[in-house]
């Protein structure tokens, strides 16, 4: 175990280095010498072996190696503190190492040192592969550190793995919806007024615009809720319209007055038996009780239903519309 250790920290120093140390080492311990064949190789030889060839490396202990051409071996260190070897390519398909420590360098900084066991080594290129075939210890001397050798250890899956390619399944793409055309329906006029049906809605349209405008107008008034434009005065109702046309005024008194703004003429009806026809200016006022008090325009009046005495003297003049004479109609 001592040789393993000072082979394990030789290996750290002499990776690239080999020649420089091979000479210290020499004087540090007796030399060694290998054969290959008839020949001997000492620290600083270099064994070739040609494709298709191989050799066989013997030292005297016993320790051998098959080295498998293409192959180029260094010898490095060779003395009894141990043995060093820098294999730059090929393969020793078997190391059969003794009791001496053997470790064999690559040019890719790593090396696998043995000790009564047996390994195989590879270099190819860049890439370097070590197999423990059998016996005791094994070891691999990597990035500053060594490791167990149990099996077979490559730079290749020492290496850091490159990242899964993770496929994902692209996003499900919907097939847009074609947008919906709507195709106009053909104009139909109508044989009476010409009209469209496309006319006649824009006309009732502006129809309930109108009208719910003037349901506006009058709960604007603030006289009562009703869906028209009325003012309630001592329980007679009043209507007006165009409601738009009148300018509403209250009196001393609580009354009201009524003053018609418009282009045309406007109507006021008193409960259900009066008609005030008003011209631009005109204007009718009530007292609290909804009664008549002041008028300017003109009057068209009704008998009521249940009258007893009915009348057939026509309008002759405008005394007989006044609202003074109530029976003349």
């Amino acid at each position: 175990m001592r040789i393993v250790f000072s082979l394990v920290v030789g290996a750290a120093l002499l990776a690239g280095t080999a020649s420089a140390n091979a000479g210290a080492a020499a004087e540090m311990a007796p030399a060694d010498s290998a054969s290959v064949g008839d020949k001997s190789y000492g620290a600083g030889d270099t064994l070739r072996v040609g494709a298709g060839s191989s050799q066989t490396v013997r030292f005297a202990d016993g320790t051998s190696l098959s080295v498998a051409g293409p192959a180029e071996l260094d010898f490095v260190q060779i003395d009894s503190s141990g043995r060093r070897l820098m294999l730059r390519s090929g393969t020793i398909a078997n190391a059969a190492v003794g009791g001496m420590a053997m470790e064999i360098q690559t040019p890719a900084s790593a090396s696998m040192v043995l000790q009564n066991a047996s390994g195989m080594a590879r270099v190819s290129g860049g890439n370097v592969t070590f197999r423990k075939l059998g016996g005791e210890y094994a070891q691999v001397w990597t990035g500053g550190a060594l490791r167990p050798l149990s099996g077979t250890w490559s730079n290749a899956a020492a290496a850091p793995a490159a990242p899964p390619v993770v496929r994902t399944a692209p996003p499900a793409v919907r097939a847009a919806r074609a947008p919906v055309v709507r195709a106009a329906a053909p104009a139909v006029r109508s044989a009476a007024s010409g009209d469209t049906r496309a006319d006649r809605i824009a006309q009732l349209e502006a129809e309930v615009a109108r009208l719910r405008a003037e349901l506006g107008n009058a709960r604007a008034a603030g006289y009562t809720g009703r869906p028209a434009k009325y003012l309630e005065l001592g329980g007679q109702t009043i209507a007006y319209r165009p409601g738009d046309d009148f300018l509403v005024e209250k009196t001393d008194g609580g009354g009201a007055k009524l003053t018609y703004d418009g282009d045309d003429f406007g109507i006021v009806t008193v409960g259900r038996d009066t008609n005030l026809f008003l011209w631009l200016g005109d204007s009718v006022e009530f007292d609290s009780s909804g009664r008549v008090v002041n008028f300017t325009g003109i009057s068209h009046l009704y008998d009521s239903l249940s009258t007893f005495f009915m009348w057939d003297n026509p309008i002759e003049n405008s005394s007989d519309v006044s609202i003074s004479r109530p029976h003349i109609r």
